[in-house]
C-alpha cells in the first residue's frame, strides 16, 4: 500500500516538516520528512512494503529547525486504520493547521454543552467511499452546526438549503464519507455553518473554495482533514462567579452548602448561563476561628470543607432530632447579613458528630463507601489523622505534636487502626468526607443535566500547617512564603504565608502530587481556574523572617554577579546596596518627635539592632506593645529600604529589590548611578530571566494539560512576562482579561471588546471591588470609563446606577471572548429593586488587608432569585442578544 501525505504548511528557511509514526508503546519508530512541494502543500510518500506499519497507526505532524532538533513541536495528528481501507493508495491531506478554538472544543465542558444537532447525512460505506472528510468540529453559536456543500452532485451542487452534515463521534470529531467516482473534476467545495432555525446556510468559511483537483484512482481513498475557521460564529458562553459560602437559601445554616448549589444551578439555567465558577472548596480548618474563612489556605488539597455539608439532609435521612436551642442558633446564623464562620463550624461539627454516633457502624457497609475509600485512601487517611491530631493537641502546628511531629506512614497507619484509641475520631473524618463527596457529586451531576458546567479553582499554594506539608515535607520550602509583588491593589505586595514548593523534588517525582490534585478536581469539575498561573513560571518568595511583599524575589531567578555591576560602571558596594539606608533625616521624617525614643529602643550604632533587624522581629515586638504601634510601619519601611538582596549560600550573587526606585537608598544615588542602576534593573527583570521562566512555566502547564481534559483557564494578572500570552495560547489555555486591571502598558482599562477569543472577560474578580463599589471608590477612573469605554458623553453619575451597570455587563457579554463571567453581585446590580443597598457590603476579598475575613453572603435567598421571572428573563435576553 502507498500512503501519500499532503500538508498545507509554509516552512521557514531552517524548518523541516515530518510525519512521525507511533509504534504503539509511545516510541516513534519511523519519521517521514515532507521535502517536496505541491503548490501550498508539503508532500511525502511511504510504502508499507518498505516500511510496515501497524494495522492501526497513530501519527503526528511535527516541525523542527534543522539546526535544533529540540525545537520540535506538534502541529497536527491523525490515525490510519489500514484494515478499514480496501485500497492500494491512500492520500491523506491536512488542509489547515492549528486552529485553537477547535482544540478547546475537545475539552471536557463541551461534552455537556453540546447543542441539539440534525441527523447526519447518509454515509457511503468505507468500501465505496472515495473521499473521507474529517474535522475537529468547532462549537458554534446556538442552533448552528457545521456542514459541507460543493459543486459535485453528491454534494447537492451548492444548494444552500441542502448541505451535507458531519457525523459526530465520541471524540467530538466530525466525519463525512462520499463516493465521488462518477463526478466531474475538479470538484469545488466549502465548509459552512447551517442555521437550524432558518434551515439554510448562514455563513461560508472565508477564502476561496477548496478544490479536489483529480478523480480518485481505482482502489484509492482520499482522507481530507480540515479545520475551518468560524471565529465570528464560534460558540460563546456566559457564567456566574460566586463562592459556595456566599449562597443563601431558606434552609441554609448560615452559609451556602453543596445542596444550595442546586438552586444556583436552577437560577443559572433559567437565566441563560452555562457556567458556574467557584472559589476553592477545600478544608481550611486550622484554628476554628474566623481566620479559617480564607479559602486559599487549605489544610488539604483534596479534602472538602465540612462547612459545605448540607447537615439538614443527613439529619432528615437518619431521622435525628434537632433540639429547640439548636434550631434557634441555626435560624440566627442564617439571618445574619454576613457569614459567621466560627459559629457555623461550631454547630455543624457538633451536629455531624451526633449524626456520626448514630451512623458510624452502618455507613461502612455501603459499597460506594469502600470504592470511595480505595480511590482516595492516599490523602484521606493522612487528612483524617491530621484532623484528629489537630483536635487532640489543640493546634494545627504539627511541630508541637510530640511523637507525631514528623509524618511516617507506619505511625499514621497505627493511629488509624480499629484498635487505636483514636479510631473513632479518624473514622469521623472519613464519614464527613464521604458525605461531602456524595453531595458535591450530586451537584455536579445535576449541573450536567441542566446543561451547566462547573469551574473549579486550583490554588497556587497550601496552608503552612496542613496535611500536605506534613505528609509531603520534602515537596515544600518552609523557609519561604509565597506572595505577590507590589501592584495597583497592594503597594507593599502580598504575603500569603504559604510555603513555596521544592520544584526540584517535585520534578524528580514526576509532579505526582500536582497530577493527583488535577485528577481529583476533574471528578467533580469540567474547567479549572489556575490561580496565579505566573507562579508556575516563577513564584514570588518572601523569607520566613520578613512580613511584606517588598522583601520577596522571584524563584527561580538568575542572580547578578559583581562583574555585572562592574561592567555597568557600578563597582559593588555590598554594605551600601544590601543594608537599610538610615540617616538622621530619614528617622526624623518617619518618626518626628518620637525619633529619639525610637532610636533608643530599636537602633545601635546607626543600624537596626540585632533584636529588630527583620520585619518578623518588629511585628513580634508590637504584638505586646500596642501603644507604640504607630512606629511599626516606619520600621518595616526601613528594613525594606535596600536596593539589592544578596543570594544566600556560597555561590552568592545579587537580586534587585522590586520597585527599588521608591527607596530612600535609591533616592540618594547620583543621577549617573540611577541611570546605570535602572538599566541593570530592567535587564534583570525583563531580559535575563525570560528563557528560564518560560521553560519552567511550559513544563508545568504542559503537565496540567496532559493529566486532565478539563478546560484550563489562567489567572494571569500581575507582573506578566512578555512571553506569557504566547505560551498560554500555544497550550490552548484561556487567558483572563479584567476591566479593572489592564494587561497592556499605557492602558487604563482592559476593554472587553478587544479581547481574544481564547480568553475569559470579567468586570471584576473576587479580589477586586465589584462594579458599584469600584465606581464610588475611583471617581476619576469611573469618569474615564464612562467616556472612553462606555462611550457616554458628559459627567458620569456619582453612583453606578442600574443602567450603568447594565451597560458594563452588556459590554462584556458582547465581547469576542469565549467566556464572559460575572460576580453574582455585579449581575444583581443591573436591577434597582434587587441589588444590595450598600455597595461596600458586596466585597468578597481585600488583598491589601491580610486580616480580611471572607464572610460575604447574598442578601436575598436563592429561592427568591429563581422565582423572579422578570429579572431572569431580562438577563436571559441580554445573553441571547449577545450571541452567547
Amino acid at each position: 500500500m502507498i500512503i501519500n501525505f499532503l500538508v498545507r504548511y509554509t516552512t521557514a528557511e531552517d524548518e523541516i516538516l515530518s510525519i512521525k509514526f507511533d509504534e504503539g508503546n509511545g516510541d516513534k519508530h519511523m519519521e517521514l520528512q515532507l521535502k517536496e512541494r505541491f503548490g501550498e502543500f508539503c508532500k511525502g510518500m511511504i510504502s508499507t512494503e518498505d516500511h510496515p506499519l501497524q494495522t492501526k497507526s497513530d501519527y503526528q505532524i511535527i516541525v523542527h529547525t534543522e539546526s535544533l532538533k529540540s525545537s520540535e513541536r506538534i502541529i497536527a495528528s491523525g490515525v490510519i486504520n489500514l484494515k478499514k481501507y480496501k485500497a492500494d493508495v491512500i492520500t491523506i491531506t491536512h488542509e489547515t493547521i492549528g486552529e485553537h478554538f477547535s482544540v478547546l472544543n475537545l475539552t471536557k465542558p463541551f461534552a455537556h454543552l453540546r447543542p441539539n444537532e440534525l441527523k447526519p447525512s447518509k454515509h457511503a460505506s468505507l468500501k465505496k467511499a472515495t473521499h473521507i472528510f474529517r474535522t475537529a468540529l468547532p462549537f458554534l453559536q446556538e442552533n448552528k452546526i457545521l456542514c459541507l456543500t460543493g459543486s459535485a452532485q453528491k454534494m447537492n451542487a451548492f444548494n444552500k438549503d441542502k448541505p451535507l452534515f458531519f457525523k459526530r463521534n465520541k471524540n467530538n470529531k466530525g466525519e463525512l464519507r462520499l463516493n465521488l467516482s462518477k463526478e466531474d473534476f475538479p470538484v469545488e467545495y466549502k465548509i459552512a455553518v447551517f442555521d437550524i432555525d432558518k434551515k439554510s446556510i448562514a455563513a461560508y468559511e472565508p477564502g476561496p473554495n477548496r478544490i479536489i483537483e483529480n478523480a480518485a484512482e481505482k482502489k484509492s481513498v482520499s482522507i481530507i482533514y480540515a479545520a475551518p475557521e468560524f471565529k465570528d460564529r464560534a460558540w460563546k458562553g456566559a457564567g456566574i462567579n460566586v463562592p459556595v459560602f456566599s449562597l443563601r437559601s431558606h434552609r441554609s445554616w448560615g452559609c451556602g452548602d453543596f445542596t444550595d448549589m442546586l438552586l444556583l444551578i436552577d437560577y443559572a439555567s433559567a437565566s441563560g448561563f452555562r457556567l458556574i465558577q467557584l472559589l476553592p472548596i477545600n478544608d481550611t480548618t486550622s484554628s476554628s476561628g474566623d481566620n479559617d474563612s480564607y479559602p486559599y489556605s487549605a489544610i488539604s488539597s483534596f479534602a472538602l470543607h465540612p462547612k459545605y455539608m448540607d447537615v439538614q439532609l443527613l439529619v432528615h435521612n437518619l431521622g435525628i432530632e434537632i433540639k429547640a436551642e439548636e434550631i434557634a442558633e441555626i435560624k440566627r446564623l442564617n439571618a445574619l447579613p454576613q457569614s459567621d464562620h466560627a459559629g457555623i463550624m461550631k454547630i455543624k461539627i457538633a451536629m455531624l458528630k451526633k449524626i456520626f454516633e448514630q451512623d458510624k457502624y452502618d455507613f461502612r457497609d455501603d459499597r460506594d463507601w469502600f470504592t470511595f475509600f480505595d480511590i482516595n485512601r492516599e490523602w484521606l487517611v493522612p487528612y483524617a489523622a491530621f484532623s484528629t491530631l489537630r483536635d487532640k493537641y489543640g493546634t494545627a502546628d504539627f511541630n508541637k505534636w510530640e511523637t507525631y511531629a514528623g509524618y511516617t506512614e507506619d505511625k499514621i497507619q497505627h493511629l488509624a487502626e480499629p484498635e487505636s484509641e483514636h479510631y473513632d475520631n479518624v473514622l469521623f473524618w472519613y464519614f464527613v468526607q464521604y458525605h461531602l463527596h456524595l453531595q458535591l457529586k450530586n451537584a455536579s451531576d445535576y449541573a450536567h443535566k441542566r446543561g451547566i458546567i462547573l469551574k473549579a479553582d486550583l490554588p497556587i499554594g497550601v496552608g503552612r500547617q496542613s496535611a500536605d506539608t506534613w505528609q509531603y515535607a520534602e515537596l515544600f520550602d518552609m523557609r519561604m512564603q509565597a506572595g505577590a509583588p507590589p501592584d495597583a491593589f497592594s503597594q507593599k505586595g502580598q504575603n500569603w504565608g504559604f510555603p513555596t514548593y521544592n520544584m526540584q523534588q517535585m520534578a524528580f517525582e514526576g509532579y505526582a502530587w500536582l497530577r493527583k490534585r488535577m485528577e481529583h478536581l476533574e471528578y467533580y469539575f469540567d474547567a479549572v481556574r489556575i490561580d496565579h498561573v505566573l507562579g508556575l513560571f516563577r513564584i514570588w518568595s518572601i523569607p520566613i523572617n520578613q512580613v511584606d511583599g517588598r522583601m520577596g524575589r522571584f524563584v527561580p531567578a538568575i542572580p547578578l554577579g559583581e562583574h555585572d555591576f562592574e561592567r555597568a560602571g557600578l563597582p559593588m558596594n555590598e554594605g551600601r546596596y544590601c543594608t537599610p539606608f538610615i540617616t538622621e533625616a530619614v528617622l526624623q521624617e518617619k518618626f518626628g518627635a518620637d525619633s529619639a525614643e525610637v532610636i533608643e529602643i530599636f537602633f545601635a550604632n546607626g543600624k537596626l539592632s540585632a533584636e529588630y533587624n527583620d520585619q518578623k522581629k518588629i511585628a513580634d515586638y508590637f504584638l505586646y506593645k500596642p501603644l507604640n504601634k504607630k512606629w511599626e510601619q516606619g520600621l518595616m519601611d526601613i528594613v525594606a529600604d535596600v536596593i539589592l538582596f544578596k543570594e544566600p549560600g556560597p555561590a552568592g550573587g545579587f537580586h534587585f529589590r522590586i520597585n527599588f526606585d521608591k527607596t530612600e537608598s535609591y533616592g540618594h544615588l547620583s543621577v549617573a548611578e540611577k541611570v546605570k542602576m535602572n538599566k541593570l534593573y530592567d535587564h534583570y527583570y525583563y531580559i535575563l530571566q525570560n528563557v528560564l521562566w518560560e521553560k519552567e512555566g511550559k513544563e508545568k502547564l504542559q503537565l496540567l494539560k496532559e493529566c486532565s481534559n478539563m478546560m484550563l483557564c489562567a489567572e494571569d494578572l500581575g507582573m506578566v512576562p512578555d512571553f506569557t500570552e504566547r505560551v498560554l495560547h500555544d497550550l490552548d489555555i484561556l487567558t483572563l482579561q479584567v476591566q479593572q486591571m489592564p494587561t497592556k502598558a499605557g492602558e487604563k482599562f482592559s476593554d472587553a471588546k478587544n479581547a481574544n477569543y481564547e480568553s475569559v472577560v470579567m468586570p471584576a474578580t473576587h479580589d477586586m471591588p465589584p462594579i458599584r463599589l469600584w465606581w464610588e471608590e475611583n471617581r476619576a477612573d469611573a469618569q474615564d470609563l464612562y467616556n472612553d469605554i462606555l462611550q457616554e458623553e458628559g459627567s458620569a453619575p456619582y453612583f453606578a446606577e442600574p443602567n450603568v451597570c447594565k451597560k458594563i455587563i452588556n459590554l462584556h457579554l458582547q465581547s469576542p471572548a469565549m467566556w464572559s463571567i460575572f460576580l453574582l453581585q455585579d449581575l444583581l446590580s443591573i436591577n434597582g429593586k434587587i441589588r444590595r443597598p450598600i455597595p461596600a457590603d458586596e466585597r468578597i476579598n481585600d488583598p491589601a488587608n491580610a486580616d480580611h475575613i471572607w464572610n460575604y453572603r447574598m442578601h436575598i435567598n436563592l429561592e427568591e432569585l429563581v422565582a423572579n421571572r422578570d429579572f431572569n428573563e431580562e438577563v436571559k435576553k441580554m445573553i441571547k442578544q449577545s450571541g452567547r
